[in-house]
This record gives C-alpha cells, sequence and structure tokens, in this order.
C-alpha cells in the first residue's frame, strides 16, 4: 500500500524527466500523509481499533516540555566577580555591566548568563541561588549626562537582634524531654546556708603533737 502511494506521488508530480524523479523531500512528504492520514485511521487487524485510538486511549508517559525562559537559564554557568565602588560596574566577557544601586553595598557579586548570550544576565544569590535582577551592558551616552539620581541608604543594620526566650527548637526538645517523665540525670548543686551549716566538734582527747616539739 505504501509503494502503491508513493508510486501515485511520484507520477503525478509531472511528464518531464525531471519530475518524474522522486526526490527525498516529496519521499518524506508522502510518507508522513500516509501515516497521518491512511495508516493511523485505518482498524488494524490484530488490535482491532485504529492505531491512533489504542493510542490514546493508554495512559499518556509524555511530559511537557519547559518554556524558552527555563531552558535558557538550564544552560547557564554562574560566575563571581568584584564590583567596582567607582561607578558600579563589573567585567563580563570584556563588557562592563551596571548593577543596580540597591545592590551598590556588595562587593562580590554572582552572576549567572550563557556564553553564547550576553543579552540576559542575571544577578543571583549566592546562597540561595534565587535570581535577584537582571543587569544591562553599561551605556555610556545615557552616564554622560550630568544628571544624576538621588540615591538612599544602602546600609544594611547589623545590630544583634533582641532575645526573644529559647529558640524553638530547644524548647520542642525540652516538652518532649518532660513528657517522659524522666528525672534529670544530674543533682544541681546549691550553695548551703551559714545557719544549716555542721558545728565542728571538738575531739574529747588531746591530739597526738608532732615528735619534735616533745622535751
Amino acid at each position: 500500500m505504501r509503494s502503491s502511494t508513493l508510486l501515485r506521488a511520484s507520477q503525478g508530480a509531472g511528464t518531464d524527466s525531471d519530475k518524474d524523479r522522486l526526490t527525498l523531500d516529496e519521499l518524506n512528504l508522502a510518507t508522513q500523509a500516509w501515516t497521518e492520514q491512511e495508516y493511523h485511521r485505518t482498524v488494524h487487524s490484530e488490535i482491532g481499533v485504529t492505531p491512533l485510538a489504542h493510542y490514546l486511549a493508554d495512559p499518556t508517559v509524555a511530559r511537557p516540555c519547559p518554556d524558552q525562559a527555563v531552558l535558557t537559564g538550564s544552560f547557564c554557568i554562574e560566575v563571581t566577580r568584584c564590583q567596582r565602588r567607582s561607578d558600579g560596574t563589573v567585567s563580563l566577557a570584556g563588557t562592563r555591566f551596571e548593577i543596580p544601586s540597591r545592590h551598590r553595598h556588595l562587593e562580590h557579586i554572582n552572576l549567572r548568563y550563557a556564553r553564547w548570550d550576553l543579552s540576559r544576565v542575571d544577578l543571583v544569590d549566592a546562597r540561595t541561588g534565587a535570581i535577584l535582577c537582571g543587569i544591562k551592558p553599561l551605556d555610556k551616552s545615557a552616564n554622560a549626562s550630568g544628571q544624576r539620581r538621588t540615591l538612599s541608604p544602602a546600609s544594611v543594620d547589623l545590630s544583634p537582634m533582641a532575645p526573644k526566650g529559647l529558640p524553638a527548637l530547644m524548647t520542642q526538645l525540652l516538652a518532649d524531654y518532660a513528657a517522659t517523665g524522666l528525672q534529670p540525670a544530674y543533682l544541681p548543686e546549691s550553695a548551703p546556708d551559714i545557719a544549716d551549716a555542721p558545728t565542728p566538734s571538738i575531739p574529747s582527747t588531746p591530739t597526738q603533737t608532732n615528735s619534735q616539739d616533745e622535751p
């Protein structure tokens, strides 16, 4: 059946010698058309239904393809650069990139990018790997103007936090230990009271003196 279909496709191409030749593109097109329009829609003698219906009746094992952004981010590398404090830029592959002013307090910058595409460079968190923002190449023409935006303070409050009692894990451990009913495995030390201190006893017989004190 496939031979007859391909033969009809080749014969219908024309009467000239060049058109009578079946090219590879025409063969692929004819095979695809026969598979989709005839084979998949004809009842199969072994399974009793059409191949297309048999395929759709089975549970699907297909997985959705990620979008373009996810695929691009999967083939990126992550590098560390030092931020130049004078203009808030970093150098990457011979190009200067601007760092947003809200991140100007960072000394080391972690960047994620693809070597073949510098149009997308992301600033990421070094600890979690989360994308903070995207950065762009330095625009010298725009920076040549004298207008500057007022910068907000970028200092980070590093003062110690006020104590809030025991940590949650320690509180849970103490509660679980108290629920067991076990006694403490140690005796707490307490300073003895002076009034309750025992009175030293006086010996009834004289103590033996040293031999060198005897006459």
